[in-house]
């Protein structure tokens, strides 16, 4: 089975995957300060019961804080074994563009850009497939659009974390045959900047029918993150005696999948 947690970060973005065989990925490693709430607790908790010590793999999807806020002590008591980045993102050009000092979070994952340079084979992830795609940095010269964007494959879901990726990025990318071949077979879509106005791109749903949109984000404040540029696209998963096409962990918790090779189960919790 494959276990996939998307946390509530509030504003920003934190998944947590464990495979069938055991291994764990860390999608982003976003906090909720105003909550003081760490999913690392979380995960440490779920290492230690399983008799490991470290996340295998850990994901940058964007070079921003709300994705790294947290890193700082993840790296320290999580150690993960190997980082997927943008690889035309690095420690150097991350000091260049953001406001200094850094943040706690945006300079551990520097350092970690720094140090992480020898290449290690993606470990065998028990028949779960993995794919990511990015644009380059200097593209766009902006990191949302240099989301790295990573699906994920198991049984008969795919789901897609795409970072904060806007809609020029978007486009990029979809010139891309092997891009819209996994759009296609993705039917869990992960929102991208928080489900945000300007990471919407219509385009993308002629390639990707999703059965569920899951938005993560703080409470609403401003019309952009409303949901309803999305329920348009999305044909509802059931939770409970409810069929939702939407979901967030603003208003939903966080939210738990289980994905076994024929079918999937979803929940909604209050953390």
């Amino acid at each position: 089975m494959l276990q996939i947690k998307i946390y509530n970060v509030e504003h920003g973005n934190c998944a947590y995957l464990v495979t069938p065989n055991g291994e764990s990925i860390l999608v982003d490693a976003g906090h909720s300060s105003d909550a003081d709430y760490y999913p690392r607790h979380e995960i440490e908790l779920d290492l230690q019961n399983r008799g490991r010590s470290q996340v295998t793999i850990f994901i940058n999807s964007n070079a921003d804080h709300d994705h790294v806020s947290d890193l700082h002590d993840i790296h320290g008591t999580l150690q993960p074994v190997i980082l997927m980045k943008n690889p035309t993102i690095d420690g150097s050009l991350i000091r260049s563009i953001k406001e200094q000092p850094l943040t706690n979070g945006l300079e551990a994952f520097c350092r970690m850009c720094d140090t992480y340079t020898n290449p290690i084979a993606t470990p065998d992830l028990g028949g779960v497939e993995m794919q990511s795609f990015h644009n380059p940095f200097s593209q766009f010269e902006d990191t949302n659009n240099a989301s790295l964007v990573t699906f994920f494959f198991y049984g008969k879901i795919g789901i897609i974390f795409p970072g904060d990726m806007e809609k020029v990025g978007w486009l990029e990318l979809l010139k891309n045959p092997q891009f819209c071949a996994a759009l296609q077979r993705t039917n869990i879509f992960v929102a991208s900047h928080h489900g945000r106005e300007g990471g919407y791109c219509a385009e993308v749903f002629n390639h990707c029918k999703p059965e569920l949109v899951i938005i993560s984000d703080k409470p609403v404040e401003h019309q952009t993150q409303e949901h309803s540029l999305y329920q348009q696209h999305a044909s509802g998963v059931r939770f409970g005696e409810q069929v939702r096409k939407v979901v967030s962990t603003r208003s939903d918790g966080t939210i738990f999948i289980n994905v076994e090779t024929d079918k999937a189960t979803y929940r909604l919790g209050v953390a």
